[in-house]
């Protein structure tokens, strides 16, 4: 598989080698922020490729290195990221306490781009417990029917209403959402 930029492709091993020369880059210059990110992206990309070992090491390692440092948005980023992973590793309740420690932060830093990823996510991790209630709940907050569909997080959470529309039998709503998503999606 090739990941398709606009200006080149690059294979996932070469994602990887690159993201791993931006960390040395950053150690070398010391730049806390841009060792966070690197290490953020490193894991979220090890997520998408299904090498949950290296991801889970490699943002636990970050979580501590961001909260070493006292960044909250690193933080708020470690823990979604985490939150993440451990929906694919069907471990629901990991991911649940993640995701409510990253919401917590996000609230505090009023940060809607991270409130609406976290909050899209936590949705999903209630789904795979079976908590159509909870899954809502976790939405109601943070998306209403003027919210737009402009944002990655945003549309996260669309996403999840849609699954959650299908849980409740409501296929119409499911499909009116996705045809919204699909409308709104850029390019």
């Amino acid at each position: 598989m090739q990941i398709r930029c606009p200006t080149s492709t690059i294979s996932p091993s070469k994602a990887v080698a690159n993201l791993k020369e931006a960390l040395r880059v950053a150690k070398d210059i010391s730049s806390f922020s841009g060792e966070a990110w690197a290490y953020w992206s490193l894991g979220m990309l090890h997520i998408v490729h299904g090498n949950f070992g290296q991801a889970m090491d490699i943002l636990q390692y970050g979580l501590e290195f961001a909260t070493e440092k006292e960044h909250r948005e690193f933080i708020i980023g470690f823990h979604f990221a985490l939150g993440l992973l451990f929906i694919e590793l069907f471990n629901p309740d990991q991911a649940v306490d993640h995701l409510k420690k990253s919401i917590a932060m996000a609230t505090d830093l009023d940060s809607h781009t991270h409130l609406h990823l976290s909050c899209g996510t936590l949705s999903g991790a209630y789904l795979v417990q079976g908590n159509i209630n909870l899954a809502q709940e976790s939405l109601d907050d943070v998306v209403s029917n003027q919210t737009s569909m402009n944002t990655l997080g945003k549309r996260n959470c669309w996403a999840r209403q849609a699954t959650i529309a299908l849980a409740q039998d409501d296929p119409k709503r499911a499909l009116d959402i996705i045809n919204r998503l699909i409308e709104t999606a850029p390019g």
